[in-house]
């Protein structure tokens, strides 16, 4: 299923190896020359070394300055070094009565992970994909599935053409026509849990899995696409004694399925591994060391990032029932 192609690709430079992931172009260097200087810097710096390493929210109030900012910070190429920057952050989702929550956890600062609001789902609903800041949603209350796609950080909103009779594998961006699509499968040969475990960082197809007993963690990467071969990157037990401890549980006997486990990529170029046991919610190393845990009742994990985006999509004005700050949105 194609949804259309994405935003215009950025205007080509030569290359920079300046700290910006993109360099400016003419008009934006123009736009940025023609305008006063803040606090004595010049605005080049201000849009290229400031503006551009904001979250999406401040860069939104910051448009509102002075028209030269709104123009420099909703060009192309400025948009595509501020994606560039933003983290690749683990969505989970905290159920409540009538429906649940989707978060971005951040846990990129020393302090307690960070729960970031994303949207607001109700109880028919459930989060399918996720691919370059676009969310695929999926409904399943009215007999049939019928799918929708958001884009959490411009809050767009848009339906999909009728699926009835399949279900959604993933989504992805189709590299020789630059389309996002929908993979999907007929629900009769469908098996639950089949692709449970796999993930992708830096375009290599990863998986996760575990021993009889889930204590054994083994990371594997596909490193040959056509031979079909995967290498063994990971492989180390988890703190089941140190969990147990820190969730006044030391008698139980944790056994494999008590514990939800997912392997994301974390923004350093690393694998995050994620667990909840308890309401609790853990963070392991690839030496299987207990980083961080912080309690949350209801938090559920996905097995989905978010890398949130301003860039205006255009395939998504002309689908059915397109709406700007509506539900899912509150």
């Amino acid at each position: 299923s194609d949804l259309g192609p994405p935003p215009p690709p950025p205007q080509q430079h030569s290359p920079d190896h300046s700290s910006c992931s993109a360099a400016p172009s003419a008009a934006a260097m123009a736009t940025a020359a023609a305008t006063p200087r803040h606090g004595g810097l010049p605005e080049e710096i201000v849009i290229w070394e400031i503006l551009v390493r904001l979250p999406q929210k401040s860069l939104l109030r910051c448009r509102a300055v002075c028209r030269a900012w709104r123009s420099a910070t909703s060009a192309r190429d400025f948009l595509a070094a501020h994606h560039d920057r933003q983290p690749n952050l683990p969505i989970v989702f905290q159920v409540y009565r009538g429906g649940q929550s989707l978060l971005a956890l951040d846990n990129r600062g020393a302090a307690a992970p960070q729960l970031q609001p994303v949207a607001r789902l109700d109880d028919h609903s459930s989060l399918e994909a996720s691919c370059d800041g676009l969310l695929l949603l999926a409904d399943y209350g009215r007999g049939v599935s019928t799918f929708s796609v958001c884009n959490p950080a411009t809050r767009q909103f848009a339906r999909l053409p009728m699926l009835s009779g399949f279900v959604s594998l993933g989504m992805y961006r189709h590299g020789p026509t630059g389309e996002y699509r929908i993979l999907v499968c007929p629900v009769v040969p469908c098996s639950d849990g089949l692709f449970a475990g796999m993930f992708e960082m830096d375009g290599i197809l990863g998986m996760a899995c575990s021993n009889d007993e889930g204590k054994i963690i083994g990371i594997w990467m596909m490193q040959d696409y056509e031979s079909e071969v995967w290498t063994l990157k990971y492989r180390f037990e988890l703190p089941f004694e140190e969990i147990k401890m820190q969730c006044d549980m030391r008698q139980v006997r944790v056994k494999r399925g008590d514990m939800l486990i997912v392997v994301v990529p974390g923004g350093d170029g690393e694998l995050l591994v994620l667990s909840r046991f308890d309401d609790v919610l853990f963070q392991i190393n690839m030496d299987g060391k207990l980083v961080e845990s912080f309690h949350r009742e209801g938090l559920c994990l996905t097995q989905l990032q978010l890398k949130q985006t301003l860039a205006l999509h255009t395939f998504l004005p002309a689908l059915e029932g397109y709406v700007v700050n509506a539900p899912p949105f509150s």
